[in-house]
Parts: C-alpha cells; structure tokens; sequence
C-alpha cells in the first residue's frame, strides 16, 4: 500500500529546520505519506516496485521533487535511493523521522509509455533508479553476474544468425527481445527450444505480431544454462 499527498498541509514540513520552507525546496512538491508492505511480503522487491510506480507517476504528473519522512532504521534505504536529509531528525514518540527529498527529473515520453518494448528502450536514469531499488548493496555483484548472462546471451544469438532488436548500450540486463535466423519462424524456433527443454517467450500478441522471440535471464539461470540453450539453438 502507499499514498501520496501533492498539496499542503505537509506532514514532513513539521520535521524541516525553522529556517527552511516547503516553498524554497520545490514548486511541485509530493510527499509520501504512507508505504506499507504486508509482513509475509517483506524482504523482497513489492516494496521496489511500489516505490518505482510512484516515482514515475510524479514524473508523468510533473512534480519536481518527492519527499518523506525517514524513520532512523531507514534512512540507509532512501540514501541509496537518492533521498538527501534536509535537517537533523526530529524526535516524535518513540521514533525520530528526517524530512528527506529527492528531485525529480523530467523523463522522455518513451520511458513512460505504456504500450511498446519499455524492457528494449528503457530510460537510463529510471533503469538506475530501479536497480538501486531492486538490488541492496551486498547483491551488487548477483546484478553484475546478471548483466553479464544477458551480454553473453545477446552476442551469442548474434553468432547464431539472430537480430537482437536493442542497441547493445540500450539492451535490458536480463530481458533479450530477438528474431531468429531467417529460415526460421518464431514458432518454430521457440518449439525447438522446448524440444530441449528451454522455455522462449514469444505468446503474447505483441510478440507475435512482431515475430519476436524473448529471453530471461533473472533468477536462478546459471552461465551453463546459457551455454546449453545457445547450444542447442545451434543445432536448429
């Protein structure tokens, strides 16, 4: 769950530094006021996802900056996430919270669209506002290891005689849009894939029409996986 707020009163502007207004920090400001996360679901990316849905609405919306306030156990999180404290914290109960901000940049359409390849051409500073959402600092490296499977399985298909559909600068780390070889259909390819037991994506309607094959490369996919399905499609 989480609720936003865009007009004042402010709940974080009580925890500002007497000589610091809400006016003198952003035009459009929005706060979040609430983000909840049911205890079974902790610990993962529903939090993640939530924080990068707010994120772009307030881009679409043109605010120019969200703000929160921090609870002390916190604060680590929103620091990686480009909040930036606006004063010490502030004691409230039990709890101390930082009023905290984090600017907000104006997008290109493209990486707001709802429609279209979003994983193919993503906006690169919202491509690093997820990542720093998704991954905490000790999974730096399971994120390397994940943009190095989706390197290998795009030049791999390349050798293969596929066009893979992203400028390699613009390619998602672990979601490769591509066609195959051209003496063969998509459904073809993708069924022989399955014959050795490696699951394509290439159902959806958008896919289809386009006559594209999919592959990814997140979760447990290990480099050997990757070499075993390319060379498979090699025998095609």
């Amino acid at each position: 769950m989480v609720a936003l707020h865009g007009e004042a009163p402010f709940s974080f502007a009580d925890r500002l530094p007497a000589s610091t207004t809400v006016d003198s920090l952003a035009e459009r400001p929005v706060e979040v006021r609430l983000l909840a996360v049911a205890p079974e679901h902790r610990g993962g990316r529903v939090a993640a996802a939530l924080f990068l849905a707010v994120h772009r609405w307030a881009v679409a919306n043109r605010f120019d900056a969200l703000f929160i306030s921090g609870v002390d156990e916190q604060l680590p999180l929103y620091r990686r996430l480009g909040f930036e404290a606006l004063g010490p914290p502030v004691a409230q109960g039990r709890c101390r919270f930082t009023a905290m901000r984090l600017p907000l940049r104006e997008a290109p359409a493209a990486a707001l669209q709802t429609h279209g390849p979003r994983h193919t051409f993503p906006h690169l500073e919202l491509l690093d506002f997820q990542r720093r959402l998704q991954f905490d600092a000790p999974s730096e490296s399971r994120f390397a290891s994940v943009a190095a499977l989706g390197t290998r399985v795009r030049a791999g298909l390349r050798d293969l005689g596929c066009e893979v559909i992203a400028q390699e600068e613009e390619a998602a780390p672990c979601v490769t849009s591509f066609t195959p070889p051209q003496t063969y259909s998509a459904d073809a390819y993708r069924l022989h894939a399955a014959a050795g037991g490696f699951a394509l994506a290439g159902h959806s309607h958008y896919l289809q029409s386009r006559g594209w094959l999919q592959i990814a490369t997140m979760g447990k996919i290990s480099a050997d996986q990757v070499e075993a399905l390319l060379a498979h499609l090699g025998d095609a």
